[in-house]
């Protein structure tokens, strides 16, 4: 069986996972990276044995025999690779945020449904428990929907490479955590009539995970209220403030909640109405 060849645009810390995934994937080869400092490329081939590591990420796309591309890159500098890979016909895996602009995403989804490519852009959403939870959003288990909530927050990221430098980042909680809520309510409960919003940096000051004292630029605290069609309010947040993370959803009816991953279960349906099929009862928030 051929083997699908990617090249990695960005050799952070998050294109670890992906170094990881395919390395358990009979089919799949990560055959070259890229960082704009070509020993941590180099650093990071060396680490999950890749041959070929680079400071130029065009020349990377030039050079490579590529079946498709990862983006991993700092937020502000998602679209230019993206566009690059698009341009020679390479399909995209891409990082949260799209981008950080709503132009850039217009360039690059124009680009591929042109050139008839795959793009995918994180969060991606259809994983068995969100499916699951799609399909008791329904009047016979939880009645007429009611309200929601969700949020991803957490102390806040640990490293200081660029995460709390807007100038890099484009933006903190919003751009990097935000993104899971809102995609993970709208894909359940689809668009919002209305939405408004709190922004703002809480903690100028911090200290990271080596104990380096830095100052942040960036937004640590965002809350939304969306309004749907029927009336229905969701609250979303995301907090790097928090002494532990919190990611969870729940979706409210008259008649009983979804929850996902909440109160260490990753689905409960909490029922009124008729049985869940093939459930198993917990007790879930003392109910």
């Amino acid at each position: 069986m051929k083997k699908i060849k990617l090249g990695m645009i960005g050799s952070g810390h998050v294109s670890n996972r992906y170094f990881e995934q395919a390395a358990m994937l009979e089919g799949v080869q990560i055959v070259a990276t890229y960082s704009r400092h070509l020993e941590n490329a180099k650093k990071k081939a060396a680490a999950y044995g890749i041959l070929g590591w680079y400071d130029d990420y065009r020349l990377m796309l030039e050079r490579e025999d590529l079946d498709g591309v990862v983006v991993t890159t700092p937020h502000s500098m998602h679209a230019e690779p993206v566009l690059a890979a698009l341009e020679r016909g390479l399909p995209v895996l891409n990082e949260k945020p799209m981008a950080t602009t709503f132009e850039d995403c217009k360039r690059m989804v124009t680009l591929a449904e042109g050139k008839g490519l795959i793009f995918m852009s994180l969060p991606f959403d259809l994983n068995p428990v969100f499916l699951a939870a799609a399909d008791f959003i329904d009047e016979r288990y939880i009645g007429k929907i009611t309200g929601a909530e969700a949020q991803l927050s957490l102390p806040g990221p640990w490293r200081d490479n660029w995460y709390y430098d807007k100038s890099i980042a484009h933006g903190g909680a919003v751009l990097d955590c935000l993104a899971y809520p809102v995609s993970r309510l709208i894909g359940l409960l689809g668009p919002a009539a209305s939405v408004m919003a709190e922004v703002n940096t809480l903690i100028p000051n911090r200290i990271v995970g080596d104990g380096k004292k830095v100052n942040s630029d960036v937004d640590d605290n965002a809350t939304l209220i969306l309004q749907f069609a029927g009336g229905q309010h969701a609250v979303i947040r995301s907090l790097w403030g928090m002494s532990f993370k919190q990611n969870n959803t729940l979706i409210y009816g008259r008649k009983g909640t979804i929850a996902m991953n909440d109160g260490g279960y990753p689905l409960v349906v909490h029922t009124l109405g008729d049985a869940v099929p093939d459930a198993e009862p917990v007790n879930w928030r003392g109910n």
